[in-house]
């Protein structure tokens, strides 16, 4: 491993501590190096709004060596900023601060950057080096490339089945509004389950599992913030004053691209789980764009029931989990980029 790649590793970890909390921004770390090859500082982007990462690591280094900074190189997981958004462009403050070499991981593809950032270092007549381990941080940064070149929400589909396949051991016709839901899978796959949704912005349920269910859609047995409630009440027929509305819920008229495209623009849904119904998932999986699929499946058998959609050609397996009695398992369209940034769980 050379130096430079030891170093983008370094900046690519840092990046991972922040975790989903820097969204809609992506997740970028950076690691400052002297011109002796020596470590000067680091930091991360914590937040959107906070100090972006190339500031923060000017920050943490010693008051004793920042003398050091003039001539230093700079390894960024992704192309400092060269416009003016909640902070000044990042660009500008390594040209000012004297770095010597910028070594950048991948570009970055939001509109008022998309170059213009590794352009202005040039142009100050710092060398810059582009690409190193790219494939990693674009893959840390999915959701985030997801938002700006399809200009849409990442989707995550989710649901629980018993070990034949199936979510309610009731036929539809028997699924009667206020009845709840029926257990399918344990505490370990509840637990699981809630720490997805802190990672999501958005979470959307259809109108019969609002209603039948009542569930509360809330990720109270993980830490963070519960995500935005969204009901697919097609033809508005959910009483205004059900528990969901009057909870904070809000409901997309139409399950189709452009009500889809709205959530994104008009309401900054920048990433959402659709938890169901059966029906619900099943038109997604037929109409609409999503990206990964996590199934929590119980080692008990129903019998019959309620069956468990089923996806396209194409998706496999890419990462299973034992929860004591139940398994997770995740899948992806092996044409997407494979990421390690589902849920952090440890690695």
């Amino acid at each position: 491993m050379t130096q430079d790649e030891l170093w983008m590793r370094r900046a690519l970890d840092l990046a991972r501590r922040s975790g989903h909390a820097p969204a809609p921004n992506p997740r970028v770390g950076c690691v400052i190096v002297d011109q002796n090859g020596q470590w000067l500082g680091e930091g991360w982007h914590k937040r959107a709004g906070e100090a972006h990462a190339e500031v923060q690591a000017l920050a943490s280094v010693p008051d004793a060596r920042r003398h050091a900074i003039r001539g230093a190189t700079f390894y960024v997981t992704l192309e400092p900023c060269a416009h003016h958004g909640r902070t000044p462009p990042c660009a500008d403050r390594l040209i000012a601060e004297g770095a010597a070499r910028v070594v950048v991981a991948t570009s970055d593809p939001f509109p008022a950057v998309n170059g213009s950032g590794i352009d202005r270092l040039r142009a100050a007549g710092l060398q810059v080096d582009v690409g190193l381990l790219q494939r990693e941080a674009q893959s840390m940064n999915e959701r985030f490339w997801v938002n700006t070149l399809e200009r849409r929400p990442w989707v995550t589909l989710k649901w629980a089945e018993s070990a034949d396949g199936f979510m309610d051991p009731r036929p539809e016709r028997n699924r009667i509004a206020g009845s709840g839901g029926v257990p399918i899978t344990g505490p370990m796959s509840a637990l699981l389950n809630h720490m997805l949704r802190a990672q999501h912005h958005s979470i959307l349920v259809g109108r019969k599992t609002a209603e039948v269910d009542e569930p509360q859609l809330t990720n109270r047995l993980a830490p963070g913030d519960s995500p935005q409630k969204w009901v697919a009440d097609t033809a508005r027929k959910m009483d205004a004053n059900h528990p969901f509305y009057t909870s904070g819920g809000m409901a997309i008229e139409e399950i189709h691209s452009n009500a889809f495209q709205s959530l994104f623009l008009e309401k900054g849904v920048h990433s959402i789980i659709v938890e169901g119904g059966a029906e619900t998932l099943r038109r997604w999986i037929h109409t609409m764009p999503f990206d990964e699929v996590l199934v929590l499946k119980s080692p008990h058998s129903f019998g019959a029931g309620l069956e468990a959609p089923s996806l396209p050609q194409g998706w496999k397996t890419t990462r299973r989990l034992r929860l004591l009695t139940d398994s997770a398992e995740w899948l992806r369209n092996p044409s997407k980029q494979p990421s390690n940034s589902v849920l952090n769980l440890g690695h």
